[in-house]
């Protein structure tokens, strides 16, 4: 992950802080250690839970408990006001392009799309609540809502501008901005660093969802460079559990 943006403006606020586990990657979620022994703050803890969330590391630490070796510091923006920036992903494993939905049958309400054989079934995991984006055909560059899901089909609550022919070729991912639940939680990757698409809506970290912002230039670029922009709830020092 990266720096966003600030919601009020100004530059980053970095502080330096013992660790009590080793940072491998910059760019992770770091949380204050709620758990023993807490003898410095620790990477997430594990790809949901980021209870007492401090901010986002910008280089690394190595904690060791054998005397001679160096102490174990990181740097972590701690500005408050912080949205985080993640790369969408279609599993665990960071790199990963996302998936695809292709429209195999016309459409002319404007609001139902049809997968093609072959394509992830839009309610397994279920993504519903999420955001629905057009990314090849007639309504390219157009997203909506994402309100219901089954095997086959997936419906926006509004209709895209255009009819949905046979062959258009839309993303489904499970956040929606500004939702008030349900597309709100963001799960990551194994190492901490993206945000998964794989993942039913409603699981992983409780955050506010500020921007799904998809590259629209082509199916390619649409796979590999689109982006959340979320920003954890539970913030230390804010009442913390």
């Amino acid at each position: 992950m990266k720096v966003g943006w600030f919601l009020f403006g100004g530059a980053a606020l970095p502080m330096k802080f013992k660790i009590g586990a080793t940072f491998s990657s910059a760019g992770v979620p770091a949380v204050q250690a709620w758990t023993s022994p807490d003898n410095g703050i620790r990477p997430m803890q594990g790809a949901v839970l980021a209870t007492d969330y401090i901010g986002l590391t910008i280089d690394t630490g190595t904690y060791s408990e054998t005397q001679g070796d160096t102490e174990g510091v990181i740097t972590v923006v701690i500005s408050p006001d912080v949205v985080l920036k993640a790369r969408m992903c279609n599993s665990a494993t960071s790199g990963t392009q996302l998936v695809t939905t292709t429209n195999s049958v016309a459409e002319t309400a404007g609001t139902t799309v049809t997968i093609t054989t072959g394509d992830p079934a839009p309610n397994s995991p279920d993504l519903a609540q999420g955001t629905i984006a057009c990314i090849s055909g007639a309504n390219k560059g157009q997203s909506r809502k994402f309100i219901t899901s089954a095997a086959t089909t997936a419906a926006a609550t509004s209709p895209f501008t255009n009819d949905i022919a046979s062959g258009d070729v839309f993303l489904i991912v499970p956040w929606f901005v500004m939702s008030n639940g349900g597309s709100d939680n963001v799960q990551v990757t194994t190492d901490l660093t993206e945000a998964r698409q794989d993942i039913a809506a409603g699981t992983g970290i409780p955050s506010e969802i500020w921007e799904t912002k998809f590259d629209f230039s082509d199916v390619s670029s649409a796979r590999r460079e689109s982006y959340l922009y979320f920003s954890p709830n539970d913030i230390v020092g804010f009442g913390n559990t």
